[in-house]
């Protein structure tokens, strides 16, 4: 069980990492070029949690459905 955890944990941090680069961009442009605060923050945020577990899951099952273990 820990083991499917670590898995799943890095694969969780691997998604976060990807997605990075993305949010920076977004909160860059919100903030410096648009000059307008991000509206509610905590539901923006609980959906970049929400995108990140979605990207996580479906990341594995694609890897546990082309790459299954012999």
């Amino acid at each position: 069980m820990k083991a499917q955890f670590s898995i799943f944990f890095s694969y969780f941090l691997t998604s976060a990492r990807d997605l990075t680069p993305i949010i920076v961009v977004v909160a860059f442009f919100q903030l410096v070029v648009l000059q307008q605060p991000i509206p509610k923050l905590a539901e923006i945020l609980t959906g970049v949690l929400l995108v990140v577990l979605g990207l996580t899951f479906f990341i594995r099952g694609l890897e546990m459905g082309l790459f299954p273990n012999l």
